[in-house]
C-alpha cells in the first residue's frame, strides 16, 4: 500500500486494471480490423480460394494435366501463375452428343481456377484456329467449375463463348465468385457470348462484360437454371434479343442481388429477354441503363413466359415500347420493387401488349416518361395510369392507380453481400457489448478492493 496526500492507493490493483484494460482494448481492435477485412472480401465478391494446397500451373499442358489428373469427386484448386493461352482443343464424346472446347471440365471433377497474383487476375485465353466457334471452357455434365479470380476470354479475332455449361446425364455446374468472363464473341445463329448454360449457373460475384452475340443473349444465355445473387453483367451486346441475359425454352433466371447494366439489344430485352416457356423471378438487385432499339429496355417478357417482381429496381432503361418492361408474355406479377425513371415512345415504365394480364399487387411504378402515350403504363395511362391490382401505385406525370390502395413499397431484397455485412455487424456489436460489461465489472471489482 502507498500513501499519497493522506490517501492510500493499491498499486497492484491499479496495474491489474491497466493490464486488463489493455487486453480488452487490443481484443476489440483485433475484432474490428478482422471484421473490416471480412467486409472488404465480401463486398468484392471474393470467396477466398486458398492457395495453400493449390496446384500451380504456368502453361496449357500443365493446366490440362492438372484437371485430368484431379481425383474424381474431390475439390481441387488450380492457380494460374501467369496468363495462359489455349491453342489446342479437347474432345469429349457422349452417347447422344459430341463436344469440343479449348478446355474441358470432365464429369465428376470439382475444379477451382484462381490466380497466384496479389493484384488483378491472370487470363485464360481461347485462341484455337478453327472455322467454327471454339468455346474457351466447356463444363461437361456432372462436372463442377468454380471461377474465383481469373479472366476467361478470347484472343482478338477468335470466336467462341467464354464458358459453355452442359447437362448430359446430370447438370454441369458453374460458380462465379470473382474475376471476369469478358471479350468473347459468337456470330449468328449462336447465343450466349459470355456464358451459355443448359445446366446450372450460380453467380455471386465477378463480372460478365464486353461480350457479343450475333444473334441473342450477349452476356448470358440460360436454357437451364441461372441464379444471380451478386456480381455484375454489363456492357454486353446482342444482335437481336437479350443484351445482358436471355432465357431459352424452359430456362429459369432468379435474381436477388447484383446489377445488370448498360447492355444493348438491337431488337428486344436490353437487360433481360424471356423467351417462350421460361420464367424469371426478381427478388432484388438492379437492372438499369440498358437499351433496346425496339421493345423492353430493361426486360422483355415474351411468349408463354412468366415474370414475377417482388423486389429490386428497374430504372433508367430505354426502348421504343416499354422502357422498363415490355410485357407480351403469359404472366407478369408485381408485388414489390420499383420501376422508375425509364423512357420510351409508348409505355415509359411498362408496355402491356394486346391485353396480356398484368397483375399489379404492390410496388412502385413512377416517374417514367413516354414521348407519345403511357408515361408509366401503356395502355390506359394517359395521365391516369392503371393496373388490375389493388396495391400498385403508378405515380408521376399525373398517373394514379385504379386500385383501392395507395400501394406499397417493398425493398430491393438482400444479396449475399448484404446478409454477410449484417452478420458481421451483429457479431461486432455483441463483442463490443460483452467487452464493455467485462471491463466495467473489472473496474468495479478493483474499486471494491481499494475501498
Amino acid at each position: 500500500m502507498k500513501c499519497i496526500d493522506g490517501e492510500y492507493m493499491n498499486t497492484n490493483v491499479e496495474f491489474r486494471i491497466s493490464r486488463k484494460s489493455l487486453l480488452l482494448t487490443s481484443l476489440l481492435v483485433v475484432v474490428l480490423v478482422s471484421s473490416l477485412f471480412v467486409c472488404v472480401f465480401v463486398m468484392n465478391g471474393f470467396s477466398g480460394a486458398s492457395l495453400e494446397n493449390a496446384v500451380h500451373v504456368k502453361n496449357e499442358a500443365e493446366l490440362k494435366n492438372a484437371i485430368n489428373n484431379a481425383p474424381d469427386g474431390k475439390p481441387i484448386t488450380i492457380a494460374l501463375d501467369n496468363d495462359i493461352t489455349l491453342t489446342s482443343y479437347e474432345e469429349q464424346s457422349y452417347t447422344y452428343n459430341y463436344q469440343v472446347a479449348a478446355l474441358i471440365i470432365p464429369a465428376d471433377k470439382d475444379i477451382t481456377l484462381t490466380s497466384n497474383r496479389s493484384n488483378g487476375f491472370y487470363k485464360l485465353i481461347g485462341a484455337v484456329e478453327t472455322e467454327n466457334h471454339m468455346d474457351t471452357i466447356l463444363v461437361g455434365g456432372g462436372g463442377i467449375l468454380r471461377l474465383d479470380g481469373i479472366i476467361v476470354t478470347h484472343k482478338n479475332g477468335f470466336l467462341g463463348r467464354g464458358v459453355h455449361i452442359q447437362s448430359i446425364g446430370s447438370d454441369g455446374v458453374l460458380y462465379l465468385y470473382s474475376g471476369e468472363i469478358s471479350g468473347n464473341t459468337v456470330k449468328s445463329p449462336f447465343s450466349g457470348g459470355g456464358v451459355s448454360n443448359v445446366g446450372t449457373f450460380i453467380m455471386s460475384g465477378g463480372k460478365i462484360s464486353g461480350n457479343t452475340a450475333g444473334h441473342s443473349d450477349g452476356g448470358v444465355y440460360t436454357g437451364g437454371t441461372f441464379v444471380m445473387t451478386g456480381g455484375e453483367i454489363s456492357g454486353n451486346t446482342a444482335g437481336s434479343c437479350g443484351g445482358g441475359v436471355g432465357t431459352g425454352y424452359y430456362g429459369s433466371f432468379t435474381m436477388s442481388g447484383g446489377i445488370i447494366s448498360d447492355n444493348t439489344a438491337m431488337y428486344g430485352g436490353g437487360g433481360v429477354y424471356l423467351d417462350i416457356f421460361s420464367d424469371c423471378v426478381l427478388f432484388g438487385g438492379e437492372i438499369f441503363g440498358n437499351k433496346a432499339f425496339d421493345r423492353g429496355g430493361g426486360v422483355f417478357n415474351s411468349g408463354a413466359s412468366s415474370f414475377i417482381v417482388s423486389g429490386g429496381t428497374i430504372f433508367d432503361n430505354s426502348a421504343e415500347e416499354g422502357g422498363g418492361v415490355y410485357h407480351g408474355g403469359e404472366f407478369f406479377t408485381m408485388s414489390g420493387g420499383r420501376i422508375t425513371g425509364n423512357s420510351a415512345i409508348l409505355g415509359g415504365g411498362v408496355y402491356v401488349h394486346n391485353n396480356f394480364e398484368f397483375n399489379g399487387q404492390g410496388g412502385v411504378i413512377s416517374d417514367n416518361t413516354a414521348t407519345d402515350k403511357g408515361n408509366n403504363i401503356y395502355p390506359n395511362d394517359d395521365g391516369g395510369g392503371s393496373s388490375n391490382g389493388g396495391g400498385l401505385r403508378s405515380g408521376g406525370n399525373g398517373g394514379t392507380s385504379n386500385g383501392n390502395g395507395e400501394g406499397t413499397f417493398v425493398g430491393d431484397g438482400f444479396s449475399l453481400r448484404d446478409i454477410s455485412l449484417i452478420c458481421v455487424g451483429v457479431v461486432v456489436g455483441v463483442v463490443v457489448v460483452v467487452l464493455f460489461f467485462a471491463f466495467k465489472k473489472e473496474v468495479k471489482g478493483a474499486k471494491e478492493k481499494i475501498m
